[in-house]
């Protein structure tokens, strides 16, 4: 409690002073210049809310001191102020404390604004104390029936009289107590969601000394506002508007780890909040959403769900998505000729890779659209089918394959054969080995279990995009287009002998024929 100069006077003879220490009530009012003055509504409004009312009343009326306005906040509690002695005292115990869903937990509101007040007010139902121009305070016996009525004269012009009013309307009252500023009511908001969340908070031990808790709470997300900026609130109250472009309002039923002064709390507190918005709502996020800098933050959270981070993947890349593999080019160039978006290393941040890892949505391009390399060393690694398990119709698709390659690039391959499902490869060609390996798992969810059964259209344009690498490996190089234009060119020339080629890979019988002065190379073994 700060000592008056007559208490000094009357205790100086003896040489002791009440109180170890003196706040500075000026030097207090300097702390909260840089906040603007509606801040003095809210905590009046703070203290009301957490009564027992049904109705807190906000006036605020131009002073005929130029430059200043009166706000009055008017509650209708029965019991009124439970400590008249709480108004001007700085961390006294205050019964807040105990329940972890009234608002604050310091006791400094009320000082906050008698410091910035030139005059002030306190009448409630056990007296009434007035704050005088010179720094003095009076109390009288005589106070409200029921309920609190606190009047401050703050530093408050019409400009920002008029901003005070709009900053109120963004207030959320609790079911059941009617707010009112000037006469306009405050509306209610409907909640997107209501989540149920593990939050840390402050409670007092056994000695009535605050401590930090895991609670839950609950956690309600309401839309932002035309002209509203993104905010975190503790039970309605706004407390911490968020720079960084967040979708929604975050409300807390409970107290909110916040600084003394009110307008801050530790990062890990709101990367808390915003993750378990974010795990609930990941549905309605978009890719502006999560290319912000709030999102990456939560994408970046190791207790981001499955679901979420997959849909975060999905927004920002596309249904089909690789990571660039440095090791294998060609798997990345085919990957962006199959439409997948190829994400860069340095495009997500290590603790997003890590997620990605653990979720298993973003693979290398290496496993999922592989060159001919890479498939080359998972067969030489056990990873090929014998031929002696091949099917009736793949046995007829490999003599096709090596007709044809005969036909059309006149070079003798070889034709072998694995099954991965995960592997986005049909088949795939290496000019320099000559080998050409088909996917089993792919082969039958494209052409059916029988495939190779029958030389359909799919399996010859299938087998002429391979024979292309023949001479040009980069899916994305425009020699490609060129190797396949090529061999469609000369596929027409020999169109007789390939059809006969086709039809001998299917029939019962081996044959040479010569086919319009064409050669007609058929390697057909007796069907199986």
């Amino acid at each position: 409690m700060a000592v008056t100069m007559s208490e000094k006077a009357r205790v100086e003879a003896n040489g002791h002073l009440p109180g170890w220490f003196e706040v500075d009530r000026a030097g207090l009012a300097r702390q909260q210049a840089s906040k603007h003055p509606a801040f003095a509504a809210f905590e009046l409004i703070q203290n009301g809310l957490d009564q027992n009312v049904t109705r807190v009343t906000v006036t605020l009326e131009a002073d005929k001191l130029l430059g200043y306005t009166m706000i009055t906040v008017e509650d209708d509690d029965p019991d009124g102020f439970t400590d008249i002695s709480h108004a001007y005292t700085m961390f006294a115990r205050s019964e807040k404390i105990y329940d972890a869903r009234k608002r604050g937990q310091f006791n400094v509101g009320e000082k906050y604004v008698l410091a910035i007040s030139k005059y002030a007010e306190l009448a409630t139902v056990s007296g009434t104390i007035i704050f005088h121009e010179d720094g003095t305070r009076q109390q009288l016996g005589k106070g409200t029936k029921k309920g609190t009525i606190f009047k401050a004269l703050v530093r408050m012009n019409t400009e920002q009289r008029a901003e005070t009013e709009v900053i109120l309307q963004t207030l959320i009252p609790p079911p059941g107590i009617v707010v009112t500023v000037n006469g306009v009511k405050i509306k209610p908001r409907t909640a997107l969601k209501e989540i149920v969340a593990s939050l840390n908070t402050m409670v007092p031990d056994r000695e009535n000394a605050m401590r930090p808790t895991i609670r839950k709470t609950i956690v309600r997300v309401y839309p932002v506002r035309k002209g509203e900026v993104a905010t975190l609130y503790e039970r309605g109250i706004p407390v911490l508007p968020l720079g960084d472009g967040d979708k929604w309002h975050y409300d807390i039923d409970q107290k909110v780890m916040l600084s003394i002064d009110r307008d801050n709390v530790r990062p890990a507190y709101l990367k808390r909040v915003r993750l378990v918005v974010v795990n609930a709502m990941y549905e309605s996020m978009t890719d502006d959403d999560w290319n912000a800098d709030w999102g990456k933050q939560v994408c970046s959270d190791p207790a981001i769900s499955t679901e979420a981070f997959k849909a975060s993947v999905k927004s920002r890349f596309g249904d089909k998505v690789v990571r660039r593999d440095l090791k294998d080019q060609e798997a990345n160039n085919l990957a962006v000729s199959l439409d997948y978006t190829v994400v860069e290393p340095r495009t997500l941040s290590k603790e997003e890779w890590k997620n990605a890892k653990r979720v298993g949505n973003i693979k290398l391009a290496g496993l999922v659209t592989p060159s001919h390399s890479t498939l080359e060393r998972k067969i030489t690694d056990g990873g090929n089918i014998p031929e002696k398990n091949w099917s009736v119709g793949e046995h007829r698709l490999a003599r096709y394959a090596k007709a044809l390659a005969k036909l059309l690039i006149e070079r003798d391959i070889t034709v072998e054969l694995f099954s991965d499902i995960t592997n986005d490869a049909q088949a795939a060609y290496s000019g320099r080995t000559g080998g050409l390996i088909f996917n089993r798992a792919h082969m039958s969810h494209q052409f059916g279990p029988n495939y190779g059964t029958e030389i359909t259209e799919g399996i010859d344009a299938l087998l002429f995009h391979e024979l292309a690498h023949e001479t040009a490996s980069n899916h994305l190089d425009h020699g490609f287009h060129d190797a396949i234009c090529a061999l469609a060119a000369k596929a027409i020339r020999l169109a007789p002998a390939i059809r006969l080629a086709a039809d001998e890979t299917i029939g019962a019988r081996r044959q040479q024929s010569q086919v319009r002065g064409h050669r007609a190379v058929t390697i057909a073994d007796e069907a199986a």
